[in-house]
């Protein structure tokens, strides 16, 4: 059985933080990680969503470039929020690496971390079983995240879940998602609430 210092289960920002801190004190470290290494902040949560809300806001800026005195004729003429939409969506995802987690994984191993692809569970003290391989460990981190938990509040059923477990937008465009309500969506999609409109 292959044996590490510290075994991680999950490579999210706290437990890709620890590993690195551990791999550079010359610890030997594994990290267990099913879905992307850095967790959900990076690819699916914090970045994504701000990324969306400053295209948002530098669109609803330039739009108000001759009231703010920053321009002498309208600057949107085009009119196109499906292209604008696009483009901010694939900005987006160039911020996001199009949710690709291996330059934070080679970043880890470059370091010495082993990554463990798929869902770890400690079997006995000082055991842990990755997809059917047991590894050994002295120390264990755990930092597999949270899940939400739901508070009995009427109609709050009804409210679809949050960014981690929802679609980001395509680049694809339709009534539903003028590039001006971005902003309201991007706020209500991390609050996990719909949106749509206009202002």
């Amino acid at each position: 059985m292959e044996r590490f210092d510290v075994i991680g289960l999950g490579a999210g920002s706290a437990g890709a933080a620890v590993a690195r801190r551990l791999a550079e004190a010359e610890r030997s470290v594994a990290l267990v990680e099913a879905a992307r290494v850095g967790g959900e902040c990076p690819f699916v949560a914090c970045m994504p969503g701000k990324a969306l809300l400053r295209s948002a806001q530098v669109r609803h800026l330039v739009g108000r470039g001759r009231e703010l005195g920053a321009t002498s004729g309208e600057p949107m003429a085009d009119g196109d929020d499906g292209t604008a939409f696009a483009l901010g969506v694939a900005r987006r995802d160039e911020i996001v690496h199009h949710r690709d987690d291996s330059a934070k994984a080679k970043g880890l191993e470059d370091l010495g971390v082993r990554i463990l692809r798929g869902r770890g569970r400690v079997v006995r003290p000082g055991a842990v079983i990755v997809d059917g391989v047991e590894y050994g460990y002295i120390d264990l981190l755990v930092g597999t995240g949270s899940s939400p938990v739901r508070p009995p509040i009427e109609g709050l059923d009804t409210v679809p879940p949050g960014p981690a477990t929802r679609p980001l937008p395509r680049r694809s465009y339709h009534d539903r998602w003028p590039f001006s309500a971005v902003a309201r969506w991007a706020v209500s999609w991390l609050r996990s609430t719909p949106a749509s409109g206009r202002r």
